[in-house]
């Protein structure tokens, strides 16, 4: 016998009578359809950014709620919290640059803030308001609070995202971009492209390339390539793409590792910084004969807690028949590309049930 499906949120798909009548699409059914194939964040690089404020820093913050994107012009997505199914609220942009003023601070200790953004829905969470807002929600003055451990920051309330932590430092007067971390999501997932044209370290040498010296796990550039991502939970895929030389005539063999780092540690189990690359993961390695060239294209997927996470690729050298050394190249001919997306989609296999 067929079944009704009847919503516990919005109205039936189907719409009898005509336009306006019942049961016909509400605003909650607008906000499935619209948002459909989306995730909590903001729409655009800039959309709802927080940064110092641009007049001159004073004890306050900017946020860009005035830039959206061009195709939809949608600014940001918010996930309703009030009650289950709320969906997304699309949130328009503001006429304006926001200034956010942040309270003194003469605790004695330093004090993590939040500037979010919100959305009120009276229907649901019966507010007695209809708006989208930004706000500041003060932390708990704390002894040794930083940006990384957010000691004393405040529970987030719902259906709201968190914009920007703001380190608020006892006795300040200002706040500048050093003590703002951003920590907004992407509705569409976050990405970052990164292209290496000259080495790390800005030396002479004619290939402008990284040497790959260690034996040990290592950041291949912890200053250009190692990118702070704001991750939802969904799973991330990262590329390396490059050219890897061994940089000595010899007939002898180099072996090198490649092994993606979060926070310092291997992804997926893989070595972390300052440990030996385990013998199983030769799927991450490439060998060098002789005086030869490689054009590898690393690439792994996992899925990260949410949070801000550092994500970088790491390397161990090793010689495997005598003293060779290696090089990857990082110039206009031969760039190094560090690429990170976010999957903004299921993860989940649709046979893991029924094998029929």
């Amino acid at each position: 016998m067929p079944t009704t499906i009847s919503p516990a949120l919005g109205h039936a798909i189907m719409t009898q009578g005509g336009p306006g009548a019942a049961p016909g699409y509400d605003a909650q059914d607008f906000r499935r359809l619209a948002t459909a194939s989306l995730q909590e964040g903001v729409m655009g690089a800039s959309s709802f950014e927080v940064v110092q404020r641009s007049a001159g820093a004073t004890l306050s913050v900017d946020v860009k709620a005035n830039v959206a994107d061009a195709a939809s012009g949608v600014a940001a997505l918010v996930q309703g919290d009030a009650v289950a199914g709320q969906s997304l609220y699309p949130v328009a942009p503001h006429s304006s640059v926001i200034n956010e003023a942040i309270a003194s601070n003469s605790s004695g200790n330093p004090r993590i803030d939040q500037v979010v953004l919100e959305v009120l829905d009276d229907v649901h969470d019966a507010s007695g308001s209809n708006i989208a807002r930004v706000r500041v929600i003060a932390g708990t003055a704390s002894s040794g609070a930083t940006l990384n451990n957010r000691t004393g920051a405040a529970s987030l309330p719902g259906s709201c995202i968190r914009l920007a932590d703001v380190l608020v430092a006892n006795g300040a007067s200002s706040i500048t971009n050093s003590q703002i971390r951003d920590r907004r999501t992407w509705a569409c997932g976050a990405y970052c492209r990164i292209i290496r044209n000259a080495n790390g370290a800005g030396s002479s040498d004619a290939n402008a390339s990284y040497a790959l010296t260690s034996a040990t796990i290592a950041y291949l550039d912890s200053v250009n390539l190692a990118p702070r991502i704001e991750c939802s939970g969904a799973p991330v895929r990262v590329r390396l793409i490059g050219t890897v030389a061994a940089t000595a005539i010899t007939t002898r063999t180099a072996l090198v590792s490649f092994s993606p780092q979060m926070d310092g540690s291997g992804v997926s189990g893989m070595a972390s910084i300052g440990s030996n690359p385990a013998s199983n993961d030769s799927s991450q390695r490439i060998t060098i004969v002789s005086d030869g060239l490689a054009l590898p294209c690393f690439e792994w997927t996992f899925t990260p807690a949410s949070g801000s996470h550092v994500i970088a690729p790491a390397y161990a050298k090793h010689d495997v028949s005598g003293a060779t050394n290696a090089e990857i190249f990082a110039n206009a001919a031969r760039p190094l590309v560090w690429e990170i997306e976010e999957i903004v989609r299921q993860n989940t296999a649709n046979n893991v049930t029924t094998s029929g």
